[in-house]
């Protein structure tokens, strides 16, 4: 496995709108995960690389945009957090799964060009 360090080299060499389509791509994977009981190690493992690729990427953009990942990030960061409480309970894993979607759709539609 590759450390933090390599992986953010490897992340920091594509184009900002890859490194935004590549978080995009994991907040539909948390969306995706979020209703698989079955995968919640997996799932926390995106919201944590999720929550780097929203650091990594934020330096390349606009102040609205870096607004945006930072928000992301927060939220992010909430969910890794309380999935261990509150991940068996259908409502919040719904609520992720849609936010997450909004997220990543937001991202596409908007900057990812």
């Amino acid at each position: 496995m590759k450390t933090l360090a390599e992986r953010e080299a490897r992340y920091q060499h594509e184009a900002p709108a890859a490194q935004l389509g590549h978080l995009a791509s994991n907040l539909s994977r948390i969306a995706w995960l979020s209703d698989r009981p079955q995968e919640q190690q997996t799932l926390l493992q995106v919201l944590r690389e999720s929550e780097y690729f929203a650091e990594w990427t934020a330096a390349h953009w606009s102040f609205e945009v870096q607004e945006m990942l930072l928000q992301v990030q927060v939220r992010l960061a909430m969910w890794r957090r309380v999935w261990p409480r509150l991940g068996s309970q259908r409502e919040f894993c719904q609520a992720v799964a849609r936010e997450a979607q909004q997220w990543s759709k937001r991202l596409l539609r908007n900057f990812a060009t």
